[in-house]
């Protein structure tokens, strides 16, 4: 059986690009550690869509939520949705007891269904 080892490097590069598009924020996270016959030795590389997202309400479905939770962690931690600028529907988890219906919040999307796109809220702060 083949054990991951943690290796520590000192990238030669880091490439760090930011791009508006439409309705998403698309980052991309290049970690170059060098060169070998011209070629660039990329260890790392990571590609992250955030969505800025319009608050409808909770969502119907409340499957997303973690089934470890106490009675009294459920009433805070609940799954709601909204859509994107682009009509996308996103189901997200708040974790915050603040009312966040009709705001405008950041959600990066960490997964897809058929219906909907799931996402992970990237910071509290609303705006």
């Amino acid at each position: 059986m083949l054990v991951p080892k943690a290796i520590s490097i000192t990238p030669l590069l880091v490439v760090i690009v930011a791009v508006e598009y439409v309705c998403w924020s698309i980052v991309v996270v290049v970690v170059v550690d060098g060169v070998v016959d011209g070629w660039l030795v990329v260890v790392f590389c990571c590609v992250v869509l955030v969505a800025s997202v319009l608050v409808e309400g909770e969502a119907k479905n409340q499957r997303m939520m973690d089934s470890s939770l106490s009675v009294n962690d459920k009433d805070w931690h609940k799954v709601w949705t909204g859509k994107t600028t682009c009509h996308r529907v996103v189901n997200f988890i708040w974790t915050s007891p603040r009312n966040i219906l009709g705001k405008l919040i950041n959600v990066k999307i960490i997964g897809a269904t058929g219906l909907a796109l799931q996402g992970q809220v990237v910071n509290e702060e609303l705006r």
